[in-house]
């Protein structure tokens, strides 16, 4: 019997992933620095505290005030990392720039592990264990996020610590020693996972980031596809349909005025049985490419099928309609079309409808300018005609200017 089995293959990780990565982390340590900073000063001023009576006061303040000054100048760093949005700068790393300022940080708190004396009170050294460790693992969320920054923190911070303890020589401090041993390297363990971690949760929301891309652009893509026609990229008859319904009940809401007009070319047949249809999708092609520029921002030209289109003239007045179908037909007579050596020469047959509060619905809109065209057909070709309505019920077609409600209306 034979048994499937599937490979898990993983998509290999180029540089530029890495790359993206390694942004990413930097990104998310700068964008904690400053709460860390503000920690780090917190904690010395609390060291300072706890230990001003062992400690000589002018050496305690001179250590306190040094980190103050690293610390202001790792603030700066801080400033200018998000100033100029983590962009790499000439003779700049962000990296090595914030573990240098991470390690000097570490020295001077390994310097203060060397204010230790054995000889004080049981409570001070203890106070002195915990806040050293506490410290170290205080700095794994902000720091850990760069491996390389955490263990230039920590390395000096504990490094003087447990010199001291194994040059004590008793085996109390060496026990000591030990146990720091054993710290240091869970502390470090602990670091290291947390920075893994951090780095896959990166990964994978940065896949998350690219497959909602991918996903919006292909939802952008399908929207695209369903409201235009594949061949001139212009709207198609169920997007122009639909504004076309907008547009009407914008008209019997506010009684604004909108024209619609149908446009269908005549001489189009002879290109397709002369030259084939390839010849007639190149001519709808670059048709759509000089009518376009034609209308205004917010009018609409959509194809309709075949060579019909619907143009959506919004906020329009049936004079200034006349007005724009005109300009379109007089860019279709100027257009002419060459294929393989031959010219042709199209015109158009418009119809106009006006739209108002008292039009009917989308459909018949739609309806009256295509019989308005085809009127203007039976005229002779390249001719606009109109359609308006004289009584309910009734429809009646006029040529050119010579509609009524145009000269009622100019």
């Amino acid at each position: 019997m034979k048994t499937g089995r599937t490979d898990n293959k993983s998509t290999p990780v180029t540089a530029a992933d890495f790359q993206r990565l390694n942004v990413e982390r930097l990104k998310l340590l700068y964008s904690m620095g400053h709460v860390a900073l503000l920690a780090n000063q917190a904690t010395a001023l609390v060291a300072v505290a706890i230990f001003w009576r062992p400690i000589e006061h002018s050496l305690l303040l001179f250590w306190f005030f040094a980190l103050g000054i690293i610390n202001v100048a790792r603030e700066f760093l801080l400033r200018s990392f998000h100033k100029h949005n983590g962009r790499p700068l000439p003779g700049i790393s962000w990296q090595a720039a914030y573990i240098a300022g991470a390690i000097l940080s570490g020295i001077l708190w390994g310097l203060f592990a060397l204010f230790l004396d054995f000889g004080w009170p049981l409570p001070y050294q203890v106070a002195m264990f915990l806040l050293l460790t506490g410290l170290t693992a205080g700095a794994i969320p902000s720091n850990a996020v760069v491996f390389p920054v955490y263990l230039g923190f920590t390395a000096p911070v504990i490094t003087p610590l447990l010199i001291l303890l194994l040059t004590r020589g008793d085996i109390t401090n060496q026990a000591m020693a030990g146990m720091v041993i054993i710290y240091l390297i869970l502390i470090i363990v602990t670091g290291r996972n947390y920075a893994r971690s951090i780095s896959r949760s990166l990964a994978l929301r940065m896949e998350n980031r690219e497959l909602l891309r991918s996903i919006t652009s292909a939802n952008d893509e399908l929207s695209f596809q369903a409201s235009h026609d594949p061949l001139t990229g212009l709207n198609n008859r169920r997007e122009f349909e639909h504004r076309l319904e907008q547009a009407l009940d914008n008209a019997q809401r506010e009684h604004r005025q909108h024209v619609c007009i149908y446009m269908d070319l005549d001489q189009f047949k002879i290109v397709n049985d002369t030259c084939g249809h390839a010849a007639g999708d190149e001519l709808l092609r670059e048709l759509a490419v000089i009518l376009e520029p034609k209308l205004r921002s917010s009018d609409i030209l959509a194809r309709l099928g075949g060579d019909e289109f619907g143009i959506l003239l919004d906020g329009c007045s049936l004079n200034k309609g006349m007005e724009i179908a005109h300009t379109f037909q007089q860019t279709v007579e100027g257009f002419q079309f060459f294929w393989e050596g031959k010219r042709f020469q199209v015109n158009a047959s418009i119809g106009v409808v006006c739209i108002d509060h008292e039009s009917a619905g989308a459909d018949t809109i739609l309806s009256d300018a295509d019989m308005a065209c085809y009127a203007a057909k039976d005229l002779g070709r390249g001719r606009r005609s109109f359609c308006v309505c004289k009584e309910k019920g009734t429809k009646s077609y006029f040529p050119g200017n010579s509609c009524p409600q145009l000269s009622a209306t100019a």
